[in-house]
């Protein structure tokens, strides 16, 4: 899960683009992190 991604909107069809040089630098993120999931104590 990537926070803050700067998107483009489009004007016409209101599809959400994301920029070349901004994609090449999230190609580039380590993808060996991990997410950590906690079980909600009652």
């Amino acid at each position: 899960m990537i926070k803050n991604l700067p998107l483009l909107q489009c004007q016409n069809c209101n599809e959400y683009l994301i920029e070349d040089s901004v994609m090449k630098k999230v190609d580039n993120i380590d993808k060996n992190v991990e997410v950590e999931i906690l079980s909600y104590a009652v």
